[in-house]
């Protein structure tokens, strides 16, 4: 990506939001937070209630990870003891 981009990124879904009341869900999520890929974050994303998301559940995990496994056709003999380790 080149540099900007984040900025670009997050101006487009916010005018999108605005163009479109109600009729665009936006759901943005990250760990590493927002204001490191764009300066601009607080006000691009000021408009989405933040919800805060707790840990997955390990066998959530688990079965999310065998599903990505499965999804992607990484060849695994045992895909659960894969996905749980």
């Amino acid at each position: 990506a080149h540099a900007g981009a984040g900025d670009t990124f997050l101006h487009l879904l916010r005018r999108v939001r605005q163009e479109n009341p109600g009729k665009v869900a936006t759901v943005l999520s990250g760990s590493i937070g927002f204001h490191h890929v764009s300066a601009d974050a607080p006000s691009t994303v000021n408009d989405i209630p933040k919800i805060a998301v707790g840990p997955i559940r390990s066998d959530h995990a688990t079965y999310l990870a065998e599903c990505l496994l499965l999804g992607s056709g990484t060849p695994a003999t045992d895909r659960h003891e894969v996905a749980a380790a």
